[in-house]
C-alpha cells in the first residue's frame, strides 16, 4: 500500500508541553506484544510510536502536534518524522481523526478507549472519607480522622502470652513477642 503523506501544521493551541515534576502517564497494555500492527514495525518505528503516545498524553484528547514539535520530540528532522507519522498512518496505528480546514487532527488509534478518564486519587479519597465519616471503632472514637486532641477511652493493654500474639480473625497468623526474638542474627534459624 503507497504511503498516504499528510501535512500536519502547526496548531496555536497545541503547543509542546513542559515536562513538569509530576509527569502525566498513559496506559501501556500488555496485549501490544501479540498486535501483527506492533510485529510489522521496526526497532526504530517501534520507539517512535512509543514516544508518540507520550506526546499524545501530554495533550489534550491525545491529539497530535505539529510534525516540526513532534520531530523536535523525536530528537529528528521533520521530513523523517512526517515519514514516521506516514508509516504509522499506513500500518493504522495514528488515525487521522478529521481535519481543521488544511489541518489533519492525529490521534493514536483506539485513544480515547485506551486512555480513558480514571478516578484520582483525591476524588478516591473524598468518597472513603463519606463512606467512613460515620463509621466509629470499638472506643467510640470517629475512625474517619485523625485530631490532634484524642478524646477516647482506648483500654490499656493488659496482658500478653509468653511466646505468642495471635490476631484475631486470622487462623495462621501469629507473631513472636518481644521476649522470644533471637537476640542477634547468628541465632536466626536459616
Amino acid at each position: 500500500m503507497p504511503a498516504k503523506h499528510v501535512t500536519v501544521k502547526a496548531q496555536s493551541k497545541l503547543k509542546t508541553p513542559v515536562v513538569t515534576r509530576y509527569s502525566r502517564w498513559v496506559r501501556l497494555y500488555t496485549s501490544i506484544r501479540h498486535d501483527p500492527k506492533i510485529g510489522m514495525l521496526s526497532d526504530h518505528q517501534f520507539r517512535a510510536w512509543i514516544n508518540t503516545l507520550m506526546i499524545a498524553g501530554e495533550t489534550e484528547g491525545g491529539r497530535l502536534p505539529s510534525v516540526k514539535a513532534i520531530a523536535y520530540e523525536l530528537r529528528t528532522t521533520p521530513d523523517r518524522a512526517q515519514q514516521l507519522i506516514d508509516d504509522l498512518i499506513d500500518v493504522g496505528l495514528i488515525d487521522v481523526a478529521g481535519r481543521a480546514g488544511d489541518i489533519a487532527i492525529l490521534i493514536p488509534h483506539n485513544w480515547t478507549a485506551r486512555q480513558f478518564q480514571s478516578d484520582t486519587s483525591t476524588e478516591r479519597s473524598r468518597r472513603h472519607r463519606e463512606r467512613t465519616r460515620q463509621q466509629v471503632d470499638a472506643t467510640g472514637c470517629n475512625v474517619a480522622e485523625t485530631s490532634p486532641q484524642r478524646n477516647c477511652s482506648v483500654p490499656a493493654l493488659t496482658s500478653v502470652s509468653d511466646s505468642e500474639v495471635s490476631i484475631q480473625g486470622s487462623k495462621n497468623a501469629t507473631y513472636q513477642t518481644r521476649e522470644t526474638w533471637p537476640a542477634s542474627d547468628d541465632e536466626v534459624p536459616l
